[in-house]
């Protein structure tokens, strides 16, 4: 089960739609508090756009590896780099994909996460 935290539809609905093709389940949440409220499922991955409506993704995934140790968190953002990131892009098992990225970098990036 991956989550996915993503405020503007159309890059949801296509992330969503790809992950289903692999036979993943996806927690979809628009926003910090959503994703937050979702995450007492476990989820195995968190996929998490660093600006969101109501709140900073790095925030959010700071705070889910507070309660998810290991929780390998993908972090996509079309505004910033990934040495932008901060102190979350060192901590863990963390990548980072600049918008706009296509379905095989999704994939491998995932991949990869999950293997480590």
């Amino acid at each position: 089960m991956i989550l996915l935290v993503e405020d503007e539809d159309a890059v949801a609905e296509g992330i969503g739609a790809l992950l289903a093709l692999e036979n993943w389940e996806v927690l979809r949440a628009s926003g910090v508090r959503e994703a937050l409220e979702l995450s007492d499922r476990e989820p195995r991955m968190a996929i998490i756009d660093v600006s969101l409506g109501d709140g900073d993704g790095r925030d959010l995934g700071a705070a889910l590896r507070k309660t998810y140790p290991e929780l390998p968190l993908l972090f996509i953002s079309g505004h910033i780099t990934r040495s932008e990131l901060g102190e979350i892009a060192s901590s863990g098992k963390t990548a980072f994909l600049q918008k706009p990225f296509g379905s095989s970098s999704l994939l491998e990036s995932i991949n990869q996460l999950l293997e480590t």
